[in-house]
C-alpha cells in the first residue's frame, strides 16, 4: 500500500500514528496477512473528514475547477481517468 502512496511504509506507518493519536483512526490485523494492518476511520475521525470536507471542496472548486476553461475541465477529466486506470494496474 506505501507504493501505491507513494511513500515508504515508514512514513505511512508514522503518518498512521499521528492520526492514532488524535483517534481519527484504529489498527487492525489484515486478516489475510497477520503481519499487516488495515487503517479503519473512527467515528472521531469520520466527523473530522466530515467538518474539513465542505470547506476543502470550496477551496479545491475555488482554485482548481472555476478557473478552466470547459475545455481544459474536460482534458483534466481525460488526464485524471488516464492515471486512475495506471494506478489500478
Amino acid at each position: 500500500m506505501a507504493a501505491k502512496a507513494q511513500s515508504s511504509q515508514s512514513r505511512l506507518s508514522h503518518a498512521l500514528a499521528r492520526l492514532e493519536e488524535r483517534g481519527w483512526v484504529r489498527r487492525d490485523r489484515c486478516p489475510e496477512d497477520r503481519r499487516g494492518n488495515i487503517a479503519v476511520l473512527t467515528d472521531t475521525g469520520f466527523a473530522a473528514l466530515e467538518s474539513a470536507a465542505p470547506g476543502h471542496v470550496e477551496e479545491v472548486r475555488r482554485v482548481l475547477f472555476d478557473v478552466l476553461t470547459p475545455e481544459q475541465a474536460g482534458s483534466l477529466h481525460e488526464i485524471c481517468a488516464t492515471v486512475r486506470d495506471t494506478l489500478k494496474r
